[in-house]
């Protein structure tokens, strides 16, 4: 398991924090743009975590959305077109594919572990990332992901209970 923060992420089986990417990414305003602000003020830190809660909110209304392959709108999303959809709306802009999303960021523990998060997941065949997450709830019992599953579109599922998403992380 390798954790990313971005706040965004790079390597396989990845995780990553938003939080680092409106941090690491303002000035560029490339990905996750955000206005100059100081990185260690107190309004920076409270309008990261708002942008943060109003995009995890978002995405929890597109629970029962159905899955389609390529899909980026309320039609049907796949997993980075959900991820995308998300922060288009708040005027962000992504890299298209799961695998590109992952190149941006650092690694982080898994006890850093924010919502907001990315998570990332390789194939079981081929070690390549081909999906993501973005993580809605941490607890001592569970870790919460919201994504685009071909069987259920749009849910939410605990990764720490789950034999697919365990194994493929």
């Amino acid at each position: 398991l390798i954790l990313l923060n971005v706040g965004f992420g790079l390597a396989l089986n990845a995780q990553v924090s938003l939080s680092a990417a409106f941090s690491e990414y303002s000035d560029t305003n490339k990905y996750v743009p955000i206005k100059p602000i100081a990185k260690d003020s107190s309004y920076a830190i409270i309008h990261r975590a708002f942008q943060i809660e109003a995009i995890l909110n978002l995405a929890t209304t597109y629970v029962g959305t159905k899955y389609t392959y390529g899909g980026q709108s309320e039609k049907g999303f796949d997993c980075s077109g959900f991820m995308n959809h998300l922060f288009n709306y708040f005027g962000y802009d992504l890299p298209r594919s799961s695998r590109d999303i992952a190149k941006i960021g650092k690694d982080v523990k898994m006890s850093e572990l924010q919502r907001g998060d990315f998570a990332f997941f390789s194939n079981r065949t081929k070690n390549v990332i081909g999906h993501i997450g973005i993580i809605i709830e941490v607890s001592k019992s569970a870790v919460k992901m919201i994504h685009a599953s071909r069987e259920s579109g749009i849910e939410i599922v605990d990764i720490t209970n789950s034999a697919y998403y365990k194994t493929n992380f």
